[in-house]
């Protein structure tokens, strides 16, 4: 009988060790007791005891099936919470590098520490709607990775209903967020470009946080006695081509671009165009850590996101909300810089 006994609680906690995180069903107590040459009544008499230690709850017409819960309390496990991870405006059907990257790193931070993420997709840029949209997801909490300017109030209203958010890179007034230090990550490239003697440096600063590393880096321009030229902003992406082109048209060759994105392909390709080797040092290019391991024989300056320690913060943030503590805004993070000579 002891056997007996050991071969069915083998065979149930095998299909819970292998299903940690859902409630499986189970194969009824004939089905048990012809796989392995037992009687029902034997099969039947461990099934009540699994149920009776939590393992398995029995279902009056429906079945017997595994319980994830008593695994999570036999392991001492923290209480499995759902977080919705966003991305942006979180309507995009597919997502890049850059961003798959974040999420991931966001959904691995989450799985250890607190609960299960939830990749969240809306339909709709309308505050009222996207408000609605969150509020049904029925989720625990929502860290949000490069929020668009529209969902600050919405993720705010959010905060402010009782439910914990926590976002990055940048700070939105009245919700817990870990901020990155855009202008220092400015400056740090600037000072590398002037220690290279590099002056007539062309920026892409197409949007709030490219605006804050141009301001970091124009401050340490201006304490070198080098201001920048005004001509060598570019505001928008639309407008990168013709100022880049008018430049190399003149042969001013600027001797450093410091990218957006994907832009690295754009401007590689106008620079050889007029015969420029975009790595060989004649132009310096400063690019994303995530868009510089898709350009075989790069060379120039990458930039990258701490991303295992700003979402270390974000959790720790999250679970000060969880506790009902009021969270200790931390430190800002600073970009990870290095060149690749």
């Amino acid at each position: 009988m002891v056997r007996v006994g050991l071969q069915i609680r083998f065979e149930v906690m095998n299909v819970i060790n292998k299903n940690p995180l859902k409630s499986v069903k189970l194969p009824s107590a004939q089905e048990l007791a012809d796989k392995f040459g037992m009687s029902r009544r034997s099969v039947t008499m461990e099934l009540k005891k699994l149920a009776e230690e939590g393992w398995i709850i029995g279902i009056h017409g429906v079945g017997t099936f595994t319980n994830p819960e008593r695994l999570i309390s036999a392991l001492n496990l923290p209480s499995r919470r759902i977080i919705g991870i966003g991305m942006q405006d979180s309507r995009q059907y597919c997502y890049d590098a850059f961003s798959w990257h974040a999420l991931f790193s966001m959904g691995k931070q989450i799985i250890p520490e607190i609960g299960y993420p939830h990749c969240v997709r809306l339909s709709s840029n309308d505050p009222d709607i996207t408000f609605q949209e969150l509020k049904s997801l029925n989720l625990d909490a929502f860290l949000w990775a490069f929020p668009s300017p529209h969902l600050h109030p919405v993720l705010k209203r959010l905060f402010e209903s009782g439910i914990p958010v926590v976002t990055f890179p940048q700070r939105i007034p009245g919700v817990p967020s870990v901020e990155v230090d855009f202008e220092r990550c400015g400056e740090a490239i600037a000072e590398h470009l002037l220690a290279e003697g590099r002056k007539n440096i062309l920026w892409c600063a197409f949007d709030k946080l490219e605006e804050l590393r141009l301001k970091g880096a124009e401050k340490t321009f201006r304490k070198a006695g080098y201001p920048m030229d005004p001509q060598l902003i570019v505001p928008q992406m639309n407008e990168l081509e013709g100022r880049l082109r008018a430049l190399l048209e003149n042969r001013k060759v600027p001797e450093a671009v410091v990218l957006h994105g994907n832009t690295i392909y754009l401007v590689g390709a106008l620079l050889e165009e007029y015969g420029i080797r975009p790595f060989d040092g004649t132009c310096r290019l400063a690019a994303d850590e995530m868009v510089v391991q898709h350009v075989p024989g790069f060379r120039g300056i990458v930039l990258n996101y701490p991303y295992p320690k700003i979402f270390q913060k974000m959790i720790r943030l999250l679970k000060e909300l969880f506790s009902g503590k009021t969270p200790e805004i931390p430190d800002k993070a600073e970009m990870e810089i290095r060149f690749i000579p």
